[in-house]
């Protein structure tokens, strides 16, 4: 089995390698084509809800056959429109991640996880947990100070770290959306680098991005309604 599923990360990261490095084929049609960039990794993955927002934790190793260090270095935050009705609460351990614009797939050997963006009509199968939001994010952080190891014991997340403010569910003023350093009205999408830390988000049909840096040093990207 073990082989088995290295030989699947193997042929999903070569394809999604494949994806980032094409262009547009004049022969397909525009709904068709593929997102124009594609990112994956393998790595020691936790997901989490709180409230409304699905936190995806990762500790990716410093390269690929390396050990993992126990840190958590990069995160993914679905944002719901309302928290939802089963919360979910998974370690999956060593797992590909796959994400493009409005899109995250998880795979590891025993479970499957895609989070998408609300109004997303792409097929899904019988073995895949998807769930639909509003927001999509994507944070990394130089050093945040969360062990997946401690995160797996505890019944709650942390929500005070190095470069873990979207862990906060209040958005702060700049989220409101009156200021935007990144984003704004009419923006489906945004992003934001400070100090060794950066955020980027997608948002659905009826909001817009907003991305504004945080006073300790950690940006944030959230989705506000419009």
């Amino acid at each position: 089995m073990r082989n088995h599923f290295r030989l699947l990360i193997a042929l999903t990261t070569a394809a999604a390698s494949a994806m980032a490095q094409e262009g547009p084929r004049a022969d397909r049609p525009a709904r068709e084509r593929r997102p124009a960039h594609v990112s994956s990794w393998v790595g020691d993955v936790l997901i989490r809800t709180v409230g409304s927002r699905v936190l995806v934790m990762v500790d990716t190793p410093a390269q690929r056959g390396a050990t993992p260090d126990g840190i958590v270095d990069q995160w993914f935050v679905l944002e719901t429109a309302e928290p939802l009705l089963t919360p979910i609460s998974e370690h999956l351990g060593d797992s590909l991640l796959v994400h493009s614009a409005g899109v995250l797939e998880i795979s590891s050997a025993e479970r499957r996880f895609e989070f998408v963006l609300e109004g997303d009509s792409r097929p899904g199968d019988a073995l895949t947990t998807r769930v639909a939001g509003v927001g999509l994010s994507h944070h990394k952080g130089e050093k945040t100070g969360v062990r997946i190891a401690d995160e797996v014991r505890s019944a709650r997340v942390s929500t005070t770290c190095m470069a873990c403010e979207v862990l906060d569910p209040d958005p702060g003023s700049g989220g409101s959306g009156t200021s935007c350093s990144s984003g704004g009205p009419g923006a489906t999408s945004c992003s934001a680098t400070q100090q060794g830390n950066s955020c980027s988000i997608t948002c659905a049909s009826g909001r817009y991005a907003c991305c504004n840096y945080g006073s300790e040093g950690s940006p944030f990207c959230r989705c506000v309604s419009g």
